[in-house]
């Protein structure tokens, strides 16, 4: 049954055969699958609800379909010997029409389990999140986080046993028909046909350095949004959290080894003293041996330009993505937000003067830094331009899921004008979205005037040389286009 309801959670599960799905019901859910509400179409009273999927390389879910229909029970009721299924065999029964996906036989079974990922029986076009069954845990963390649900670590209930890579089933006329019959899916969940290579044999990136990229950015800017995004792409691994430890671990390494007194007692030269510091974070950050082999091992952060000049020097050639957003609805979103809810007005204004700090650092260091405005995750087209720029920047083909994440979430939203929840965002066109963050832009107007003149002190500068007007002095605060 391809939907199942969750009332623990109020949310709904697109269950995509073979990616996991029963992994994620009984041992994350902690449910017996058979106690569920399943349907096999989508009740009109579940439609607005929010709506999860996990998805799997096409061509590895079609190996694992075909092995697991070679020995299947409901083949005992045909005529056919299910041990002598082929993989051409699995690609002419989803081919075939006259065959249903809610036929109860062996062959609708089969169909069913072997169709395209974005065949409309799953609507994946509506979801509101997609994980990959390539970053499960990761993914299974963010979701967790998404919809309020405790964390708890997948088991792994059904193993294939196989060992070889799907590739090895494939030849050239069965993967160029898988690839004709999977196109939209490739493109649209970023998937591509690769074959086998070998395992690292650490869980460090190959190459230290030229493979790390660093998000940096304040919170209320967007960072959990666009942290999702960029992690869900299936060539970047991102463990589903911030990681503000490193700029801690930072900022102790770099006093011990710029400081007089204490260089000058260091037991150890400086490249062995940096090595130390990148295996702890190394370790600390990305630790799953399986993702490492990922080219791009992503790190979300809220630094200081010190604190990048270190990074800089303790991962050579990484990169680094400068996210802002308009000072007044930074510090008047943080002042909303319950988290944040015992920090002065000051406080806030200074935190965002890190962010406007960070694109300075940037603009210092034009080749490994790239500017993202908060502003653009609600322009379709400037999102799809920046987005592409990127993935070529960092080497990684371009992918359809990192957009359509940022276009279907509403990350934590606070209360105010145009307040949407997260399900009615989801559904929303793109023109609302933009009504939506274009009315966040008038909460200053509940300031005090001590508050404006604290802004004015702290923040005036930093607002100018971002391009972002202040209202009360001027006739309207659109932003503008520059930088």
């Amino acid at each position: 049954m391809p939907f199942v309801y969750l009332p623990k959670v109020d949310c709904v599960m697109a269950r995509v055969a073979k990616s996991a799905s029963t992994s994620i019901l009984r041992s994350g859910f902690q449910t017996k699958v058979g106690g569920l509400d399943f349907a096999m179409k989508l009740p009109p009273a579940w439609a607005n609800k929010f709506r999860f999927a996990f998805v799997r390389n096409p061509f590895e879910r079609l190996v694992s379909a075909w092995q697991m229909f070679q020995k299947h029970p409901s083949a005992r009721n045909t005529k056919f010997d299910a041990r002598s299924l082929t993989l051409n065999r699995v690609l002419s029964v989803v081919e075939d029409e006259s065959i249903s996906v809610y036929d109860n036989n062996y062959w609708g079974l089969l169909k069913l389990h072997a169709i395209p990922m974005t065949h409309p029986h799953y609507r994946l076009h509506e979801a509101d999140f997609i994980g990959k069954f390539e970053s499960l845990e990761s993914d299974w963390r963010s979701l967790c986080e998404t919809i309020g649900l405790e964390h708890r670590p997948l088991d792994r209930l059904k193993d294939s046993g196989r060992n070889a890579h799907y590739s090895t089933f494939y030849d050239p006329g069965t993967r160029k028909r898988a690839e004709r019959l999977f196109a939209e899916d490739l493109v649209k969940f970023g998937y591509r046909f690769t074959t086998e290579s070998p395992a690292p044999k650490t869980n460090q990136p190959k190459e230290r350095g030229s493979k790390i990229l660093f998000l940096c950015g304040v919170g209320r800017s967007g960072t959990t949004a666009l942290r999702g995004s960029l992690g869900s792409h299936e060539q970047i691994y991102y463990n589903g959290f911030e990681n503000n430890i490193i700029q801690d671990i930072a900022s102790v390494a770099q006093k011990n080894c710029t400081m007089r007194s204490r260089k000058f007692s260091m037991a150890v030269d400086q490249e062995k003293y940096d090595a130390s510091f990148r295996e702890l974070l190394c370790s600390l950050i990305w630790p799953d041996k399986e993702l490492a082999a990922r080219p791009i091992h992503m790190a979300a952060i809220n630094p200081t330009p010190t604190q990048l000049d270190y990074l800089a020097q303790l991962f050579k050639g990484s990169k680094y993505i400068g996210l802002i957003r308009n000072g007044i609805e930074v510090v008047s979103s943080r002042t909303e937000f319950r988290s944040f809810a015992n920090m002065s007005f000051e406080n806030h204004c200074d935190v965002w003067n890190r962010s406007a700090n960070v694109v300075q650092w940037g603009k210092r260091n034009p080749a490994v830094f790239r500017l993202m405005r908060h502003e653009w995750l609600y322009e379709p087209a400037k999102l799809r331009s920046w987005m592409d720029e990127l993935c070529d920047w960092l080497g990684i083909d371009c992918s359809e899921s990192p957009q359509q994440h940022l276009l279907k979430k509403l990350e934590h939203p606070t209360s105010g004008n145009g307040s949407l929840n997260r399900e009615a965002y989801s559904k929303s066109s793109i023109a609302d979205k933009r009504n939506y963050f274009l009315s966040k832009r008038n909460r200053w107007r509940n300031w005090t005037p001590e508050q404006i003149a604290i802004f004015e002190d702290r923040c005036s500068d930093s607002m100018s040389s971002l391009n972002y007007k202040v209202p009360w002095n001027q006739l309207t605060n659109e932003i503008s286009d520059a930088g």
